[in-house]
């Protein structure tokens, strides 16, 4: 008699264990809003959520990757818009100082004005991006991208990023567009109406106007390629953004916890607890009694 009491005693404490075990499940989903945590609560499901999951750290690398990339061709974007401004002004010199009417000390004062604008567009020109590297000088180690004369210390080699998995994007310019591999180097076009107004050459400082009008549209022509590769950059950003939310859903179907279905089986193995509960009371009270 004793051994079947402790038996049935037993049991019953078994039955409100498996109970609790059964409650502790939906329980930690409702909590942490998770059903898959490790391997054995669902390999499959655990081996997705744990490939989405990749996929989105990549992804949040390839934006960051997008960002930097962005900045330094909007950076590029600038400075070719600033030279433009130098070289339009040096032409409106040119234009002025090609007139016939002028004296040798009126040339000499637009060429102190071109000259500062030279300086000024050797600086530009030179201009470092957030890692401190010339923006201009290709993947060359230049420092800087042009020397003191204008003359290109860089490469024609355009730095590249990894945007995508698998798909590299040139996203940093080489100097080439200022130099007379580009048709016109804009350094010399503006040190020769400099020479030319220093020297009250009037037929050098005309000769200079359609060699300064020719390196504006050629920085022109570069800085519409540059602008075309920040848009292409923006299209990227949206197409890393849409993959990052497609990754998170899945990530969300492989291994997150379905509230109403985990609310629902909690409560049924809350009523199951209880009633084992009951069971296990009445037997011990049964023997106890």
């Amino acid at each position: 008699m004793r051994v079947t009491e402790s038996r049935l005693i037993q049991l019953a404490s078994d039955s409100v264990s498996r109970a609790r075990q059964r409650v502790a499940a939906p329980q930690a989903e409702l909590s942490s809003g998770v059903r898959v945590s490790r391997p054995s609560d669902d390999v499959a499901a655990w081996v997705a959520g744990r490939r989405a999951r990749a996929g989105e750290i990549a992804a949040t690398a390839h934006g960051d990757a997008i960002a930097r990339s962005r900045d330094r061709l909007a950076r590029v974007d600038q400075i070719y818009g600033s030279l433009q401004s130098i070289l339009q002004r040096t032409r409106e010199l040119a234009v002025a100082g090609a007139n016939d009417t002028l004296s040798a000390d009126d040339r000499a004062a637009m060429a102190a004005e071109v000259r500062a604008l030279q300086q000024e567009a050797l600086r530009i020109a030179n201009e470092r991006g957030a890692d401190g590297e010339p923006l201009l000088a290709g993947t060359a180690a230049a420092d800087p991208a042009f020397d003191a004369t204008g003359t290109y210390m860089g490469n024609a080699n355009e730095r590249q990023a990894e945007l995508l998995t698998g798909f590299r994007y040139a996203v940093g310019t080489a100097g080439t567009p200022l130099t007379a591999v580009a048709g016109v180097d804009v350094f010399q076009a503006i040190d020769g109406l400099a020479v030319a107004l220093e020297t009250n050459n009037t037929a050098g400082v005309q000769t200079s106007i359609d060699d300064l009008a020719a390196a504006h549209d050629q920085i022109g022509g570069a800085r519409a390629d540059v602008g075309a590769r920040i848009r292409a950059l923006d299209v990227a950003e949206d197409a890393r953004q849409d993959m990052t939310l497609a990754l998170a859903e899945e990530r969300a179907r492989a291994i997150d916890a379905d509230p109403v279905d985990a609310a629902s089986r909690f409560a049924g193995a809350m009523q199951a607890l209880e009633a084992a509960r009951a069971v296990a009371q009445r037997i011990i009270s049964m023997f106890r009694g």
